[in-house]
Protein backbone atom coordinates (compact mmCIF):
# COMPACT_ATOMS: atom_id res chain seq x y z
CA UNK A 1 0.00 0.00 0.00
CA UNK A 2 2.01 3.20 -0.63
CA UNK A 3 -1.35 5.35 0.30
CA UNK A 4 -4.87 5.17 2.01
CA UNK A 5 -7.24 7.69 1.79
CA UNK A 6 -9.86 8.49 4.35
CA UNK A 7 -13.80 7.47 2.53
CA UNK A 8 -14.94 11.22 3.51
CA UNK A 9 -14.45 14.71 4.13
CA UNK A 10 -13.31 14.68 8.36
CA UNK A 11 -13.22 18.20 9.12
CA UNK A 12 -14.91 20.84 11.53
CA UNK A 13 -18.85 21.81 10.21
CA UNK A 14 -18.94 25.36 8.94
CA UNK A 15 -22.24 27.24 8.44
CA UNK A 16 -23.23 27.47 4.59
CA UNK A 17 -24.05 30.49 2.83
CA UNK A 18 -27.36 31.70 2.32
CA UNK A 19 -28.98 31.05 -1.08
CA UNK A 20 -27.00 28.21 -1.94
CA UNK A 21 -28.09 24.81 -1.77
CA UNK A 22 -29.03 22.12 1.16
CA UNK A 23 -26.73 19.36 1.66
CA UNK A 24 -26.91 16.53 4.13
CA UNK A 25 -24.92 13.06 4.41
CA UNK A 26 -25.52 9.40 4.48
CA UNK A 27 -23.57 7.66 7.16
CA UNK A 28 -20.97 6.17 4.64
CA UNK A 29 -20.76 10.26 3.73
CA UNK A 30 -22.59 10.56 0.16
CA UNK A 31 -24.19 14.01 -0.30
CA UNK A 32 -27.55 14.29 -1.08
CA UNK A 33 -28.25 17.74 -2.44
CA UNK A 34 -31.15 19.67 -2.43
CA UNK A 35 -31.65 22.54 -5.39
CA UNK A 36 -33.59 25.84 -3.93
CA UNK A 37 -36.29 26.30 -6.19
CA UNK A 38 -34.82 30.13 -6.90
CA UNK A 39 -32.93 30.97 -10.24
CA UNK A 40 -29.27 30.04 -10.60
CA UNK A 41 -26.77 32.42 -9.24
CA UNK A 42 -25.13 33.93 -12.25
CA UNK A 43 -21.48 34.29 -10.40
CA UNK A 44 -19.36 31.48 -8.68
CA UNK A 45 -20.34 30.34 -5.06
CA UNK A 46 -17.50 28.33 -2.76
CA UNK A 47 -19.10 27.55 0.68
CA UNK A 48 -16.46 25.42 2.69
CA UNK A 49 -19.04 23.01 4.63
CA UNK A 50 -16.17 20.96 6.70
CA UNK A 51 -13.07 22.83 7.39
CA UNK A 52 -10.36 20.38 7.19
CA UNK A 53 -7.15 20.83 8.43
CA UNK A 54 -4.64 18.97 6.36
CA UNK A 55 -2.51 20.58 3.70
CA UNK A 56 -3.23 23.45 1.64
CA UNK A 57 -4.35 22.65 -1.78
CA UNK A 58 -2.23 24.47 -4.37
CA UNK A 59 -2.62 24.99 -7.93
CA UNK A 60 -1.38 22.54 -9.88
CA UNK A 61 -1.22 19.62 -7.34
CA UNK A 62 -3.01 16.22 -8.21
CA UNK A 63 -6.39 15.89 -5.42
CA UNK A 64 -7.77 12.78 -4.36
CA UNK A 65 -11.95 13.49 -3.78
CA UNK A 66 -15.31 12.42 -4.03
CA UNK A 67 -17.81 14.54 -5.70
CA UNK A 68 -21.53 14.43 -7.38
CA UNK A 69 -22.16 16.81 -9.87
CA UNK A 70 -25.83 18.23 -9.63
CA UNK A 71 -27.15 20.34 -12.76
CA UNK A 72 -29.47 23.44 -11.21
CA UNK A 73 -32.67 22.10 -11.27
CA UNK A 74 -31.73 18.84 -9.51
CA UNK A 75 -30.67 16.40 -11.80
CA UNK A 76 -27.58 14.31 -11.27
CA UNK A 77 -24.65 13.99 -13.92
CA UNK A 78 -21.53 12.62 -12.38
CA UNK A 79 -20.76 11.23 -8.58
CA UNK A 80 -17.57 8.81 -7.65
CA UNK A 81 -20.08 7.65 -4.87
CA UNK A 82 -21.55 5.69 -7.78
CA UNK A 83 -18.38 4.34 -8.96
CA UNK A 84 -17.17 3.87 -5.32
CA UNK A 85 -13.87 5.04 -5.36
CA UNK A 86 -12.28 8.83 -5.68
CA UNK A 87 -11.20 10.66 -8.22
CA UNK A 88 -7.81 12.00 -9.08
CA UNK A 89 -8.22 15.67 -10.39
CA UNK A 90 -5.68 18.26 -10.97
CA UNK A 91 -6.22 21.49 -9.89
CA UNK A 92 -6.40 23.75 -12.71
CA UNK A 93 -8.25 24.85 -15.37
CA UNK A 94 -8.38 22.63 -17.90
CA UNK A 95 -9.30 25.93 -20.79
CA UNK A 96 -5.63 27.60 -19.84
CA UNK A 97 -3.52 23.85 -19.58
CA UNK A 98 -4.23 21.94 -22.75
CA UNK A 99 -6.91 20.32 -21.86
CA UNK A 100 -5.51 19.30 -18.19
CA UNK A 101 -7.33 19.92 -15.34
CA UNK A 102 -10.59 20.89 -14.24
CA UNK A 103 -13.42 23.46 -15.56
CA UNK A 104 -12.68 26.62 -13.93
CA UNK A 105 -15.01 27.37 -11.63
CA UNK A 106 -13.97 23.51 -9.86
CA UNK A 107 -10.31 24.45 -10.27
CA UNK A 108 -11.00 27.62 -8.18
CA UNK A 109 -12.81 25.62 -5.59
CA UNK A 110 -10.21 23.51 -4.83
CA UNK A 111 -7.30 26.15 -4.96
CA UNK A 112 -6.87 27.02 -1.39
CA UNK A 113 -9.04 24.45 0.60
CA UNK A 114 -7.52 22.10 2.89
CA UNK A 115 -7.46 18.64 2.64
CA UNK A 116 -10.64 17.12 4.98
CA UNK A 117 -12.70 19.55 3.67
CA UNK A 118 -16.07 19.00 2.11
CA UNK A 119 -16.84 22.15 -0.73
CA UNK A 120 -20.09 23.29 -1.87
CA UNK A 121 -19.71 25.32 -5.20
CA UNK A 122 -22.28 26.59 -7.79
CA UNK A 123 -20.38 27.11 -11.00
CA UNK A 124 -22.82 29.38 -13.69
CA UNK A 125 -21.93 28.34 -17.30
CA UNK A 126 -19.15 31.29 -17.59
CA UNK A 127 -17.15 29.24 -15.27
CA UNK A 128 -18.08 26.04 -16.75
CA UNK A 129 -17.81 24.28 -19.95
CA UNK A 130 -17.36 26.43 -23.01
CA UNK A 131 -19.93 25.86 -25.29
CA UNK A 132 -19.75 22.68 -27.22
CA UNK A 133 -17.44 21.07 -24.86
CA UNK A 134 -19.55 19.59 -22.28
CA UNK A 135 -20.08 16.05 -22.03
CA UNK A 136 -23.50 15.08 -23.18
CA UNK A 137 -24.96 14.49 -19.79
CA UNK A 138 -24.20 18.07 -19.33
CA UNK A 139 -26.28 20.35 -21.56
CA UNK A 140 -24.98 23.87 -23.04
CA UNK A 141 -25.14 26.68 -21.09
CA UNK A 142 -25.75 24.80 -17.65
CA UNK A 143 -25.36 26.08 -14.31
CA UNK A 144 -23.49 23.20 -12.03
CA UNK A 145 -23.44 22.39 -8.60
CA UNK A 146 -20.57 20.18 -6.69
CA UNK A 147 -20.10 18.87 -3.40
CA UNK A 148 -16.13 17.96 -3.17
CA UNK A 149 -15.29 16.08 -0.29
CA UNK A 150 -11.37 16.32 -0.48
CA UNK A 151 -9.44 13.29 0.76
CA UNK A 152 -5.51 13.75 0.14
CA UNK A 153 -3.28 14.78 -2.37
CA UNK A 154 -0.66 12.68 -4.68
Amino acid sequence: VVAAYPGQSSGTPQIAQDGMPAVTSAPNGRPGIAVPSTPAPTDLRISTLTKGDGAVITEGQTVVAHYTGVLWGGSVFDSTWDKDRPANLVALDFTKNNGKGVVPGFAKALIGQTVGSRVLVVIPPSEGYPAGKAPSSIPDGSTMIFVIDILGTR
